[in-house]
This record gives structure tokens, C-alpha cells and sequence, in this order.
């Protein structure tokens, strides 16, 4: 496999990274509006910070199936595809976990 096809899989990999690391920080986002008086806190950065980890996770799944159509086979592979699937996982359940949470009052 040449050095481009494993930077393929780095990149679809490190779309999923970033899609977990928004889902981590995202509800923390909520905060950074401040609340100034007279104005309320909009959560503009709250939602902005869900729809990166959304967006973020879907890049990744498309790049995979993308590159998972034209080639595959080393163990490198696997695994990068194997945890990538696990990171976009955990990234949709918490974050529509946390989104949820948020609308219900907790």
C-alpha cells in the first residue's frame, strides 16, 4: 500500500478524532456566550459545538466508505477502521445523548 493510501485512512481517522473531541467539550460550549446583562445566553456555541461533532463523524463515515470501496486489506486497516467506527459511535450516542439530557432540564 503506498504512503497516500495509509494517509487516506489517517485522515478519515482523524475526522472521527475530532468528532469525539467535540462531543467531549460541546456541552462546556454552552458557557462561552456569557451571559451579559439584559442579554440571555443564546447557546449559539452549544450548537455550533454539536454540529462539528455531527458533521465531523458523517465526514469520516463517507471518507471510510469512500476508501473502504477501493481498497482494503491491510491490518493497518482494520484497525484504524475498527476504531474509527467505535469513536463515531460513542460521538452520535453521547452527543444525542447530551442534546437530549439538555432539553429534557438536566
Amino acid at each position: 500500500m503506498s504512503n497516500k493510501g495509509i494517509a487516506e485512512w489517517f485522515f478519515s481517522f482523524g475526522l472521527a478524532v475530532l468528532g469525539f473531541f467535540f462531543s467531549l467539550i460541546f456541552q462546556d460550549m454552552a458557557y462561552w456566550g456569557g451571559v451579559q446583562k439584559g442579554v440571555a445566553n443564546t447557546l449559539v456555541y452549544y450548537w455550533i459545538g454539536a454540529v462539528l461533532s455531527y458533521v465531523f463523524s458523517i465526514l469520516s463515515v463517507i471518507l471510510m466508505c469512500i476508501k473502504n470501496k477501493r481498497e482494503i486489506g491491510e491490518p493497518i486497516n482494520y484497525t484504524l477502521m475498527f476504531v474509527s467506527i467505535l469513536l463515531i459511535i460513542a460521538t452520535i450516542l453521547w452527543t444525542t445523548f447530551i442534546i437530549i439530557a439538555g432539553q429534557s432540564g438536566f
